[in-house]
């Protein structure tokens, strides 16, 4: 948990306020919705159309919340436990209901955009009455516009503890019979889908959705064609999970990302790395790794023959300019390696020097960086893994800048950027059997592979 983090200096300071100050929010946003349970939705049919057409009343929690803005920071584990998705609901609702928190007791809620926000927030509060409410009213003023229908679907995917899988697809259903002018939102929509379906690994969810995604954009427009290549970049990529565990292998999946490729890489830089990441990481499927390089070792004394032969081993790419983006990533490592350390999984962190760390002066030299990078992993975020950090050498640019080159190890490995966590399994016979991004929406693919190879 973040609060056993030996956080040191300003960074330390500025890292616990930031904390502090989101968990009141969140605590404060869900002591307002708890509140709710047991008031309802005001709208009998014949006013569903009134522009004041939620009422909702709450008890006003704001201020003890803030007075316990200490307590609150020492319950992390709501952080820890909630996935990006979740947390990201929360903060966007927050500027729903920002007026709860100014001294008033009753909220009218005019804007239609606000519903499906507020829907999430009572699905999470465990009002599931309201939460259907809210969303039934959205579709009926809406009066079902693919944008809302997609927007719904969103919505019941990102409800927790449990998702509205069937719901949702009852409703792509009733998007897709909208037809061609709804293609853009009927994308989108299964993107949502085929994201969810990765979220919990389901294979069949995930080939459906992908394909059908996949099979309208043969449809698009050349405008919406480039203004949708960022997303169907992340469908080709979610497809060639699914095909690497189908019969094709690992060659289907590599010509699912080459047809990515080739198709929207051109449009946007987001969509050309989105692939590229993609397509690299597929390459080295199958292939026999070979030993970790590096200068230093930690904790000192630590085996540097990695990776070793008889022995499954997990490693995880990263670099410590990711700060807060990453979190979910290290939150995910230290979930697996507490599922499967015990199981005999080597866990190794890799990463390199920047020649610099945190606010320190700089450039910094390797040998003084080196430990303060195994400080921050290994006793501050208290990852349980060895960890090897290579020098990085830095190629001179034409303007006067320096570019890091990517090191051997994130060669060998296909790892093109470590800004985001990026994880390889390789076998006890040295194989490579995946490398993929690691966050809690690849978790499941991650323990389907562990299991595999354990």
């Amino acid at each position: 948990m973040l609060s056993d983090l030996p956080l040191s200096q300003r960074w330390g300071r500025h890292v616990v306020r930031t904390l502090a100050a989101l968990l009141a929010a969140m605590q404060a946003t869900l002591l307002v919705v708890a509140g709710l349970a047991g008031a309802a939705v005001t709208a009998p049919a014949q006013a569903r159309g009134d522009s004041a057409l939620a009422l909702y009343r709450y008890p006003n929690e704001c201020v003890q919340a803030a007075r316990r803005r200490e307590a609150i920071a020492e319950r992390t584990t709501l952080v820890d436990s909630l996935d990006l998705r979740t947390r990201n609901v929360v903060s966007t609702t927050l500027r729903s209901v920002a007026a709860m928190c100014g001294g008033a007791h009753t909220l009218a809620v005019a804007d239609t955009d606000a519903l499906p926000d507020l829907a999430l927030l009572a699905a999470f509060a465990g009002t599931a009455a309201r939460s259907d409410s809210a969303l039934q009213i959205y579709l009926e003023r809406t009066a079902a516009a693919p944008e809302a229908l997609e927007r719904a679907i969103a919505t019941l995917l990102a409800m927790r503890p449990t998702p509205r899988r069937q719901d949702a697809w009852r409703l792509m259903a009733r998007l897709d019979s909208l037809g061609d002018a709804a293609i853009p939102a009927r994308l989108r929509a299964y993107l949502a889908l085929a994201q969810d379906a990765l979220t919990d690994f389901d294979e069949g969810r995930l080939t459906r959705a992908t394909r059908a995604g996949l099979a309208l954009t043969t449809q698009l427009g050349e405008a919406d064609d480039h203004n949708l290549a960022a997303e169907q970049a992340l469908l080709y990529r979610l497809a060639s999970r699914a095909a690497l565990f189908g019969a094709g292998g690992v060659t289907e999946a590599l010509g699912v990302l080459e047809r990515g490729a080739a198709r929207v890489g051109k449009y946007s830089s987001e969509a050309h790395e989105t692939i590229e990441r993609g397509l690299a990481g597929m390459r080295v499927v199958g292939q026999t790794s070979t030993p970790l390089q590096g200068g230093r070792w930690f904790p000192a004394g630590t085996d540097s023959t990695r990776p070793l032969r008889g022995r499954p081993t997990l490693l995880l790419f990263v670099e410590h300019t990711c700060l807060f983006s990453c979190y979910d990533g290290y939150y995910t490592f230290r979930r697996l390696a507490a599922t499967y350390a015990a199981r005999g999984i080597d866990l190794v962190i890799v990463t390199r020097s920047q020649r610099y760390f945190r606010r320190r002066p700089a450039p910094m030299d390797y040998a003084t960086e080196a430990p303060l990078l195994a400080m921050q992993y290994l006793e501050e975020l208290a990852l349980p893994a060895a960890m090897v950090v290579t020098e990085t050498v830095f190629k001179p640019m034409p303007d006067g800048r320096q570019f890091p080159e990517l090191n051997p190890n994130e060669q060998a490995y296909g790892v093109l950027s470590s800004l985001d966590p990026t994880a390889v399994l390789i076998d006890g016979d040295g194989l490579i059997r995946l490398s993929d991004s690691l966050n809690h929406t690849t978790e499941a693919l991650w323990r389907a592979m562990l299991d595999l190879v354990n």
